[in-house]
C-alpha cells in the first residue's frame, strides 16, 4: 500500500516586509519541478524541489502571502519532513510594491498595453513567488510530489469551479539512476488580443529542457483541485461549455500542441481570462527491459488573458531595432529605393516606415554599420520579441553587392528563451565583398512566417542594408601560355598583394584551370589546384588523344575562395604551328600559325627558329631564321643559294613582346619535324601519282589495318620497294628493303617497329624508294603517316 508523507510547505515571508499594498492569497497559476543535486553536494539521493506560485498583482482580496502544502507519496517509504524556503527577488527582478519579495514577470502585457512596450520596467500585472527545499529521495519507481493551496484560485472564464483550491502534482522514478525533472524555460505567460481577420494563428511556446537528455512529451491536462488539503488526490475542475482540457481557449482554428516541443497555436476570438495546464513527461530507455520508461514529469498551470484589442506598436509585426552608430534609419528617396530594387533584382522593397507617397515618398531603411570583411555572423535586434521556436533560416535572405545570394545556415538565440529579441544569423560563408548586402526578412504563405511574440507577422518585403568594407580585392592574370618542349603546354600566372590577405588565404579553395579545345564552344575546367602558392601548371593532356600539335588550345584561370568563384582571367591561346599540306616535299615549306592573343598586337612580334636534330643524342641546335615579323606566316626556301644538308630538321615559332625582352610574355609554338634529303627527287609517271595512305588503323577490323602502296590503274607492278619509318626527331623505327614482298592489304606494315612492338598512336614520317617493271630508275617519296586507334 502506498505510504503518504505530509510536509508543511510555508512561504516564510517576514511580516515586517508587508507594505500597505496588500496582495491576494488567491492563486493565478504555478509550476513545480525538482533537480538532483547529490553530485554537487556529495549527499546521495539528494534532490532540490522548486515551486513557483503566480498571483494577480491587481487583485487586493485577502491579506495573506501564499501558503501551500507539499506532499510526497510513494510505495517505498520515507521518513523526513521539510519546509520550503522563499527565494526572494532583488534589484530589477523585484516586483514594485508587492509583498514578500515577489518576482517581476516582464512582458506579460506587451501585446495589449502600450506602456509595456515604451517602458521595459512597466509594473506587470502578474508576479511570482518562488521557493525551494532539499529532500532525500532514495531510489523508488513511483514518487508523487503534490502541491495544494488552501483557497482560492483566480477566476477563469473557461472553468466552472474557480472557487476551488489550487493543486499540482509531478512524478519521479529514480530506479534507473538519479533524475532531474524537465524545466520549462519560457516565461510563465502573456496577454493576447482577439485575432484579426486573416491574421496568422498565435504561436505560444511553452518549451522545456532536460539536463539528463531524456525524451520529452508534452500534453494538455485538466486543471485540478484537491478535496484533501494535505495530500490530494487531484480532482478535475469542470470546464464551461465549449471548452475542454485540450481546447481551453476560445479559438476559431482550435488549439494545437506540438507534443515534441511544447509549442501551442491558436487564434483568440473572445476576451477573458483562461486557465490551461501543461504536463511534460520524460522517458528514458531501459537497456535491461529494452523499453522506454517514464522517469519523471513537471507541470505548469497558467492563466492566459485575452483582450479585445492589441497594442498598435506590435500589430505591425517584427521591426529591426536601431542602435546609434551601429543600426541607423536612413531616409531614402523614391529614386534611391528604385535603384536598390533594380540592383538586387527586386520588385518591392520596404523599410521600417515611410513618409509621403508617389515620387515624393521617403523610406526609412535600416542600415547596419560596423561589419568588416570575413565576418560570418549578423547580429539582429528587434523592437519586440519574436517567436524563436518559429524561426527558420528561410525567413531571411541576404544578397551580396554582386547580386548573388549568401545562404544563411543557422540561427542562434541570444536570449535563450523561445521568445527572443536578439538573434544571430550564421552565414554559410563569411562576407567577402565591399559594399551593401541586402537583408530581407521574408514573409511566406506557409507556417514559417516570422512572427513577433504577439502573433503578428513581419511586413512583407521588409529589408535592411548591411554595409561591409575592408575586403581585399585580389587581382590575378595569366602571364603567358606556351608549348613546353613540344610535349606539354605551360601556364604561368601572377597575383597582386591583396591576394596575400590572411583572411583570403584562410578561406582559399582553389585555382581552377579552364581549357577550350578545337570545336569546343565553351571553356571546360580541367584542373583544380588546392595550393594557394601555385603559379605554374603543366598541361600534359593525359589520356585524351590531344597534344600541342593537334590544335591551338585556349586557357583561362579562375580563383575560388570563401566558397565563391571569382572572375575568370583573360583567355590565352597557345600557338599552333602548321606546315604546307601533307604530301611530297617541295623546294619550299610554307609555315603558318595563329596569332598569340595574350600580347598587345601593337608590340607583338614573332621569331621563327629552325633546329637540326642530332639523331644520336636527340639534341636540337636552334637558329633563328631571318628577322622578327609581326605576320603569322613565313615561306622557307629549302634549295636556296645555301641549301640545307641532308638530315632531320624541326621548326618552331616564339611570340615576344618588343617592350619586354625578358622571358615574361614569351610563348612558344609546337614543333614541326621533317626529314630533308636534297638528292631525293619525286617523279610522276605520265602525270599520275602513287596512291600512298596517310593513315592506318591497325585494330583488326580489316579496314585500313595495313600500309599498302598502289600504282595507278594503268601502271606497272613494283619490282623493288624500300620503306623506312621515322619518328619526328629523325630516329629510324622501321625499315624493309624488300617491302614489295609484303606490299598488300593483308601483309603490309601494321604500325610496329623493327622489333615487332606496336608503336603508339601519333604522326610518323616515311621515305619510300620504288622501282617498276617498265623503268630502271628509282622513284623517291616521303611524307607523314598517322597511326590511329
Amino acid at each position: 500500500m502506498m505510504k503518504k508523507y505530509s510536509l508543511a510547505l510555508v512561504f516564510l515571508f517576514a511580516l515586517s516586509a508587508l507594505s500597505n499594498k496588500l496582495h491576494a492569497s488567491h492563486f493565478s497559476s504555478g509550476d513545480i519541478r525538482y533537480e538532483y543535486i547529490g553530485d554537487s553536494t556529495g549527499i546521495a539521493n539528494q534532490y532540490r524541489i522548486y515551486c513557483q506560485i503566480f498571483q494577480d498583482g491587481n487583485n487586493t482580496i485577502g491579506l495573506h502571502p501564499p501558503i501551500v502544502s507539499l506532499c510526497i507519496q510513494s510505495s517505498c517509504g520515507m521518513d523526513n519532513s521539510i519546509v520550503l524556503s522563499p527565494i526572494l527577488a532583488t534589484g530589477a527582478n523585484l516586483a514594485p510594491g508587492n509583498i514578500g519579495g515577489a518576482w517581476r514577470i516582464n512582458g506579460f502585457d506587451l501585446c495589449t498595453d502600450t506602456a509595456a512596450v515604451l517602458n521595459p520596467y512597466w509594473v506587470p500585472r502578474y508576479v511570482a513567488y518562488k521557493s525551494a527545499a532539499n529532500v532525500i529521495l532514495p531510489p523508488c519507481a513511483d514518487y508523487k510530489i503534490s502541491l495544494t493551496g488552501p483557497c482560492c484560485r483566480d477566476q477563469a472564464d473557461n472553468l466552472l469551479g474557480y472557487s476551488e483550491n489550487f493543486y499540482l502534482d509531478i512524478t519521479l522514478n529514480n530506479t534507473l539512476g538519479p533524475n532531474s525533472s524537465p524545466q520549462i524555460i519560457t516565461p510563465v505567460g502573456k496577454s493576447f488580443c482577439v485575432a484579426q481577420v486573416g491574421q496568422a494563428p498565435v504561436i505560444y511556446p511553452q518549451t522545456a529542457i532536460d539536463e539528463d537528455g531524456d525524451s520529452l512529451v508534452y500534453s494538455l491536462v485538466n486543471p485540478q483541485y484537491s478535496a484533501n488539503p494535505s495530500c490530494g488526490p487531484g480532482l478535475n475542475i469542470p470546464h464551461d461549455s465549449g471548452f475542454t482540457a485540450t481546447n481551453p481557449l476560445p479559438s476559431h482554428t482550435g488549439m494545437t500542441l506540438d507534443q515534441h516541443n511544447g509549442i501551442l497555436s491558436f487564434s483568440p476570438t473572445q476576451q477573458g481570462d483562461y486557465a490551461l495546464s501543461l504536463s511534460v513527461k520524460e522517458y528514458r530507455f531501459d537497456t535491461i527491459s529494452l523499453q522506454w520508461l517514464n522517469v519523471g514529469s513537471t507541470i505548469r498551470e497558467i492563466i492566459v488573458p485575452i483582450r479585445a484589442s492589441c497594442n498598435p506598436q506590435v500589430t505591425g509585426g517584427p521591426k529591426l531595432k536601431t542602435d546609434p552608430g551601429i543600426t541607423v534609419l536612413n531616409n531614402l528617396l523614391k529614386t534611391e529605393m528604385d535603384s536598390l530594387k533594380s540592383a538586387y533584382g527586386l520588385s518591392i522593397l520596404k523599410g521600417s516606415d515611410s513618409l509621403g507617397n508617389g515620387s515624393s515618398m521617403v523610406t526609412k531603411l535600416p542600415f547596419y554599420y560596423g561589419y568588416t570583411c570575413f565576418d560570418s555572423v549578423l547580429d539582429l535586434s528587434f523592437t519586440s520579441k519574436i517567436n524563436y521556436s518559429h524561426l527558420k533560416t528561410t525567413d531571411f535572405r541576404l544578397i551580396g553587392p554582386d547580386g548573388v545570394p549568401r545562404p544563411i545556415v543557422g540561427i542562434k538565440n541570444l536570449n535563450q528563451t523561445s521568445a527572443s529579441s536578439n538573434v544571430q544569423l550564421m552565414l554559410h560563408q563569411p562576407l567577402d565583398l565591399n559594399g551593401n548586402y541586402l537583408l530581407q526578412i521574408r514573409r511566406g504563405s506557409d507556417a514559417n512566417t516570422l512572427l513577433n511574440s504577439c502573433g503578428f507577422a513581419v511586413e512583407e518585403f521588409y529589408g535592411a542594408l548591411v554595409v561591409v568594407d575592408s575586403c581585399p580585392q585580389p587581382s590575378y592574370s595569366l602571364s603567358y601560355v606556351s608549348v613546353d618542349n613540344n610535349e606539354n603546354i605551360r601556364l604561368e600566372w601572377e597575383v597582386d598583394n591583396d591576394f596575400n590577405d590572411p583572411n583570403l588565404l584562410g578561406t582559399f579553395n582553389s585555382w581552377i584551370i579552364h581549357r577550350r579545345d578545337l570545336n569546343d564552344n565553351l571553356m571546360k575546367p580541367i584542373k583544380v589546384i588546392r595550393d594557394p602558392s601555385t603559379r605554374i601548371f603543366i598541361d600534359s593532356f593525359p589520356g585524351n588523344g590531344l597534344s600541342p600539335s593537334s590544335a591551338s588550345h585556349e586557357y583561362a584561370l579562375l580563383l575560388k575562395y570563401n566558397g565563391k568563384r571569382r572572375d575568370m582571367t583573360r583567355n590565352c591561346k597557345s600557338i599552333k604551328l602548321n606546315s604546307a599540306p601533307t604530301g611530297p616535299w617541295q623546294s619550299k615549306i610554307s609555315l603558318s600559325w595563329n596569332h598569340y592573343n595574350c600580347l598587345d598586337p601593337l608590340s607583338r612580334v614573332y621569331k621563327v627558329y629552325r633546329g637540326i636534330v642530332d639523331t644520336i643524342t636527340n639534341s636540337i641546335s636552334w637558329q633563328q631564321l631571318g628577322d622578327m615579323t609581326s605576320h603569322n606566316n613565313l615561306e622557307v626556301n629549302l634549295n636556296s643559294s645555301n641549301p640545307l644538308p641532308a638530315g632531320s630538321y624541326v621548326y618552331k615559332v616564339v611570340a615576344q613582346d618588343q617592350k619586354n625582352n625578358s622571358m615574361q610574355g614569351l610563348s612558344e609554338s609546337n614543333w614541326i619535324y621533317f626529314y630533308h634529303n636534297p638528292q631525293l627527287s619525286v617523279y610522276r609517271k605520265n602525270g599520275k601519282n602513287l596512291q600512298i595512305p596517310n593513315i592506318i588503323t591497325p585494330n583488326g577490323d580489316q579496314i585500313n589495318d595495313r600500309f599498302y602502296i598502289e600504282l595507278p590503274a594503268n601502271g606497272s607492278y613494283f619490282t623493288k620497294i624500300n620503306l623506312s619509318i621515322y619518328k619526328r626527331n629523325g630516329e629510324l623505327l622501321y625499315e624493309n628493303k624488300n617491302y614489295q614482298s609484303i606490299n598488300n592489304s593483308d601483309s603490309g606494315w601494321n604500325g610496329v617497329n623493327s622489333s615487332g612492338e606496336a608503336l603508339s598512336s601519333g604522326v610518323y614520317y616515311y621515305t619510300i624508294e620504288v622501282q617498276t617493271a617498265d623503268s630502271t630508275a628509282s622513284e623517291h617519296y616521303q611524307g607523314s603517316i598517322t597511326i590511329g586507334g
